[in-house]
């Protein structure tokens, strides 16, 4: 049976969405590695057959920074205190870049940027909640209410959990303002809003707030007003970091 192109790019959205989740969720995992491998693979699996065929392989400035960076890192051993290290981050930063790229190369062929930010934010959506119910709701309202009670790095990071909850606010707003997705939608920011509050993460609250505080002048501001307001909301975040 021939599918549609709607139809790839609905399972396309759907695995991009899963390798988000797997690469939050099972960071810390052995075999989690392979689960998103294992999605990166499908993807280009997807991405083959909606071109019937067609492979379109070209490296761009992301992917070659990105190869410049995993260089340097091996390179990096040469001076560094533990080589074996620096060698390691060099495997990371290449497996990245070769598991990304699947992604990137369907989304720059058939794809649509609008599509890959909802699958972006549906991925923080359902990594949050992960998050809520691996610790329980009431260990999460804990955390969020008390100063001195913050998550431990159970499955994931909690920095990176919060930094990815941010993006979900962020991506909401952004879609409400665009008038983009559907207004139910916002209820995903619930769990997100959850898990950034009980991380307690001073750089993701404040990518969270600067994200929505941006977005609101870009909307509503003319462009001589831009940039004045973007030096003030500068000027008093360096101001209370101080």
């Amino acid at each position: 049976m021939k599918l549609g192109n709607k139809t790839y790019d609905s399972l396309a959205w759907i695995m991009v969405v899963a390798f988000l989740v797997s690469i939050t969720v099972l960071i810390n995992y052995t075999w989690g590695r392979y689960v998103y491998l294992l999605i990166s693979i499908l993807v280009f699996g997807v991405y083959i057959l909606r071109g019937r065929g067609r492979i379109r392989v070209k490296l761009d400035a992301c992917q070659g920074f990105g190869l410049a960076f995993a260089l340097y890192a091996a390179c990096s051993g040469l001076w560094a205190i533990s080589a074996a290290d620096s060698v390691t981050m060099s495997k990371t930063l290449l497996s990245m870049v070769l598991c990304y790229y699947s992604i990137y190369a369907y989304y720059r062929d058939y794809g649509k940027a609008d599509d890959l930010m909802a699958a972006v934010k549906w991925g923080g959506i359902v990594s949050s909640i992960y998050a809520i119910q691996f610790y329980g709701l009431s260990n999460i309202l804990v955390a969020g209410q008390a100063a001195r009670t913050r998550l431990e790095n159970s499955f994931a990071n909690v920095n990176s959990l919060g930094l990815f909850a941010a993006v979900v606010i962020m991506l909401q707003c952004w879609q409400l303002l665009d008038g983009k997705g559907k207004k139910w939608e916002v209820l995903g920011c619930i769990p997100a809003v959850l898990v950034l509050s009980a991380t307690q993460g001073r750089k993701a609250f404040l990518f969270a707030v600067l994200a929505v505080v941006m977005l609101l002048l870009l909307k509503n501001a003319n462009q001589k007003k831009i940039i004045n307001s973007i030096i003030a909301v500068f000027a008093g975040i360096l101001v209370i970091a101080a």
